[in-house]
């Protein structure tokens, strides 16, 4: 695998072939992630310190696209350079929006106004059209937030980006079929910590009180109960209610992960149909990180999963 890094002037560093690397994709509840590490030159160190954008090409394909963090040179037996940053949310993480009152929003104005101007262009909805009245956005939040949250308005998927730098916002179409015979190992994982069981949202303008409690849950023996306000006609644009916030806090209740020899092929947001009885993990999951690593010697690829709502 290799890489090149652009300044924002336009120049392209080609870098050395990598020795060791990790890219990590996310079903964009985060931003992506990368690291790569590469024989150390001079002349190369030099240039790098203006480097902003990160692409690496694997047999001829983009397999990530990202921004540049952290530099960082090591001399041990040798010397070698690493980078390490995030993918293209962070452009949307790392800038505030200012606060505005929307009484008609769509999806191509938010598309215009939080993600085009800051270099990302390639972008893909399905479904819609994706509309929603009476929107307010709180200054400060950023505009990762404002795409997010008003995605969950309106009933779209949740963002994220494909490998090329495609900001997607789309069902997962793949589908896997896995079982113990194509995997080095798999964890199962049960976390209660952040779970809520009752939620209560009260509106100080009317005085009403939202209040939904899940039994399901419970059932865990987790007794977690949170309280939420709201005021004024206008929805925040990352305002949600009692019962999606329960939904949010238990997507990590239960979780899978998978380890496979090689680069595996999937895209997050994917289906897997899971065959493993010893942990009695026989139902279909969703895909919702994707980490290929290559430590000098052997390339692997672990998948993150959740339960298929």
């Amino acid at each position: 695998m290799r890489g090149e890094v652009h300044t924002p002037g336009g120049e392209i560093i080609p870098l050395p072939e990598f020795t060791a690397w990790r890219l990590i994709h996310t079903d964009g509840r985060s931003a992506d992630s990368f690291e790569v590490r590469f024989p150390t030159r001079e002349d190369l160190l030099v240039r790098l310190l203006r480097g902003v954008n990160f692409y690496a090409v694997d047999g001829g394909a983009t397999v990530f696209c990202g921004v540049v963090d952290e530099a960082e040179a090591i001399w041990a037996d040798e010397y070698t350079t690493t980078l390490c940053g995030r993918g293209l949310a962070a452009r949307l993480m790392d800038n505030q929006a200012g606060g505005a009152q929307f009484f008609n929003l769509d999806m191509n104005s938010v598309l215009d106004r939080y993600v085009r101007p800051f270099g990302i262009g390639q972008i893909r909805v399905e479904g819609g059209p994706w509309r929603t009245q009476m929107v307010s956005v709180p200054a400060g939040c950023s505009c990762k937030q404002v795409l997010d949250g008003f995605c969950r308005l309106v009933g779209a998927p949740q963002p994220r980006f494909d490998p090329d730098g495609t900001l997607r916002i789309s069902r997962g179409q793949g589908s896997h079929i896995l079982g113990e015979e194509d995997l080095l190992s798999a964890k199962w994982r049960l976390c209660r910590y952040g779970v809520i069981t009752e939620q209560q949202v009260h509106d100080l303008t009317t005085g009403a009180v939202s209040v939904v409690r899940d039994p399901v849950l419970e059932s865990y023996g987790i007794r977690s109960r949170r309280f939420a306000t709201r005021s004024g006609p206008f929805t925040h644009v990352n305002e949600r209610s009692a019962r999606a916030r329960i939904a949010e806090a238990a997507r990590d209740l239960n979780t899978l992960e998978l380890t496979l020899p090689g680069g595996y092929s999937a895209r997050c947001c994917d289906t897997v149909r899971l065959s493993l009885p010893a942990l009695r993990a026989e139902e279909d999951y969703v895909i919702t990180e994707i980490c290929r690593r290559f430590d000098g010697l052997s390339e692997t690829t672990r998948l993150g999963l959740r339960a298929k709502e």
